[in-house]
């Protein structure tokens, strides 16, 4: 019995010596959120003053933010000292170095270098001309809907790489819409902003990396599909909410103007698209209840539609591509399943050849051509949206699998654009 009142003496040291430690961790913990608090007040109070003195003219933002950089600046200067013998303007002088930069940096960061002074826009404007045919493609994909909500955002991928970069929002949230590349400018038409069909458009300036509103299609359109022929942006089918669309129209970017066209044969709702040799090309989609494999051409010479040998496989919410001269068809919905199917259409001799299955099923994915291979974009599987991403090499004849998408995507659409 002696043995126990030393125990349960040091029981009790050791008891309360953890209840002043986790009481002087509570402390310190208040204390910290104390802090934090403060640390934001006095955010919000700094950020109110900016507004302030912006709005009375007496310092603008930009002028506050160049006095900030400068200051950080000089304070990294002073930490780690060191002699400069030469400028920035001798630095750039370097030859090749100016190429250089603007094949590591691409389009966008060049631009945002070409503005940021006097200086490197000089620089920077004769090397981004010098290696723009240079300058690798890459597929881009926008918009979409990732479950709860339709997207604004936008993603590019490096294959070499294998990263995704955001690109700049669109200023519209849109799923099920139809985009086009054409002269450094992707154009994004249509779709639902979640809560109707639309027919706004806008397009994007990849030199400059900003959005701009583009005049309206003439009807609203979702679930349509886009292409380029004769520096025409086309327009086809689709949904305007209360009806599918069989009708057709062209933007002339020059004039900013849409042009009505004569109708396709059949309405097409989940329509896929794509433009071959002068000619433009749709495929499949929904109507009177039933998926189609029916597939029309238009000539935009002639200004007319004709019948083009159906697909395979009846598809709606496919995804379309071009590579080598053929036109790939790839997933979408028939059956009441997702498909993993594709096939193949070679315009020259009419005809059609099945392609290897995909890796997932896809309904409402997006593709783009890149340097001869195909890459198909997310979807919805039947159970779930995808943020997966594979790849065709046609040489191989097999399905790859690529770095997933940040965020999942159903009913985005994809372009191929330069860097």
């Amino acid at each position: 019995m002696a043995d126990a009142k030393p125990t349960t003496a040091a029981a009790a040291s050791s008891a309360a010596a953890a209840a002043a430690g986790s009481a002087g961790l509570d402390w310190l913990a208040c204390l910290v959120d104390q802090h934090s608090m403060q640390i934001d007040c006095l955010k919000e109070e700094c950020m109110v003053l900016r507004d302030c003195l912006d709005a009375g003219g007496v310092l603008s933002s930009q002028a506050f933010l160049a006095r900030l950089h400068r200051r950080r600046f000089a304070a990294v200067r002073c930490a780690h000292p060191s002699s400069m013998t030469a400028a920035l303007a001798d630095v750039l002088q370097t030859p090749g170095l100016d190429a250089a930069m603007a094949r590591c940096m691409g389009r966008l960061a060049g631009r945002a270098v070409h503005a940021a002074s006097r200086l490197t826009s000089r620089t920077m404007a004769g090397a981004l001309r010098a290696v723009a045919t240079a300058l690798p493609w890459v597929p881009l994909v926008l918009g979409g809907w990732d479950g709860t909500q339709a997207l604004r955002s936008g993603e590019r991928f490096d294959p070499v790489s294998s990263c995704w970069e955001a690109m700049p929002p669109m200023r519209e949230r849109r799923r099920e819409v139809a985009a086009a590349v054409l002269h450094g400018h992707v154009y994004a038409l249509g779709g639902d902003d979640g809560t109707q069909a639309t027919a706004s458009a806008e397009r994007l300036d990849l030199s400059a990396g900003t959005w701009e509103v583009l005049p309206p299609m003439r009807e609203r359109r979702r679930t349509a599909a886009a292409a380029v022929a004769g520096g025409r942006i086309y327009a086809f089918g689709g949904h305007d909410g209360a009806r599918i669309l069989s009708s057709a129209e062209r933007l002339d970017p020059a004039r900013g103007l849409w042009e009505p066209l004569p109708p396709m044969a059949a309405r097409r709702h989940g329509v896929a698209a794509a433009a071959e040799g002068g000619q433009v090309y749709v495929f499949g989609g929904f109507n009177e209840g039933q998926f189609l494999s029916s597939a029309e051409r238009f000539d935009p010479e002639a200004h007319c539609w004709a019948a083009s040998p159906p697909m395979l496989e009846r598809r709606s919410e496919a995804a379309a591509a071009v590579v080598a001269r053929k036109i790939l068809v790839l997933g979408g919905f028939s059956a009441m399943q997702p498909l993993r199917s594709g096939e193949r259409y070679d315009p020259f001799t009419g005809t059609w050849e099945e392609l290897p299955a995909m890796r997932e099923r896809r309904v409402g994915a997006a593709a783009a051509a890149v340097a001869g291979r195909v890459y198909v974009f997310g979807g919805d599987s039947g159970s779930q949206l995808l943020a997966s991403v594979e790849h065709l090499d046609l040489d191989a004849g097999a399905w790859e699998a690529a770095a997933p998408m940040v965020v999942p995507r159903a009913s985005a659409a994809a372009v191929a654009v330069s860097l």
